[in-house]
């Protein structure tokens, strides 16, 4: 591993990217690097950890280098608001780009064979996420919104200096939440520089219309610095 950094990870046999499974379908992380759909290819490398479910894959490509995280982690929170044992999935992708002017695409989205039949997407605390639903199961999927983005930009942490003042341009939002899935397009990337983008997602029982669990649940882990912290120490990485 080049970009997450960790002791307790040993190397497994190469596959394709896992696909997350949910009861309303199956949900797929891609990254686009200039056009190059590289989670499509079996990766260079994978590794498992010693201690609990994460693994990570390796992708080696002319344009970068991309490492995925994936991570099954437990709600920690209002048990008042929420389910104590609602499943929620952390999905963690690093890039360090190899050539100037690299554009970048992430993305999670459906895979033909879905059952939800309807959507809806929210925003605001520092989160932009969708809710799928069906008559017995929701499904959300959220990530940073620009104003987060730009704070890591501001702070230097897997995000360039450079970009926070473009991120912070709530005019140009990154962040594009459609019926299919989320998207991040961020600005172009200079050689080397290395970003990180999130998604969470969060699966639970339709319990109506005013329920919020899902939203809750994903957005402790994206908003709350020491949720974050607590995800990094469930995979063990830096």
């Amino acid at each position: 591993m080049q970009l997450f950094h960790s002791d307790r990870y040993i190397e497994t046999s190469v596959g394709d990217c896992p696909k997350i499974s949910t009861p309303l379908g199956t949900l797929n992380p891609s990254v686009l690097a200039n056009g190059d759909d590289i989670l499509s290819k079996t990766c260079d490398h994978a590794y498992s950890d010693t201690v609990s479910d994460a693994i990570i894959l390796q992708w080696i490509r002319p344009e970068c280098i991309v490492e995925l995280l994936i991570v099954s982690v437990p709600f920690q929170g209002d048990s008042d608001l929420c389910e104590p044992d609602l499943p929620l999935i952390t999905v963690m992708i690093r890039l360090m780009a190899l050539s100037a002017n690299a554009r970048t695409r992430f993305s999670i989205s459906w895979s033909p064979g879905f059952s939800w039949n309807k959507c809806d997407s929210q925003s605001g605390e520092r989160l932009e996420s969708i809710t799928w639903e069906d008559s017995e199961w929701k499904v959300t999927v959220g990530t940073e919104d620009n104003e987060q983005l730009g704070g890591r930009s501001h702070q230097g942490e897997y995000m360039p200096r450079r970009l926070s003042r473009k991120l912070y341009d709530l005019d140009e939002n990154v962040v594009d939440i459609s019926r299919q899935g989320v998207d991040i397009n961020l600005p172009l990337l200079h050689s080397e520089e290395v970003i990180q983008v999130q998604f969470d997602v969060a699966i639970g029982p339709n319990r109506g219309e005013e329920d919020i669990s899902t939203w809750l649940a994903m957005g402790s882990w994206l908003v709350s610095a020491d949720s974050s912290n607590n995800v990094f120490v469930r995979s063990g990485v830096a």
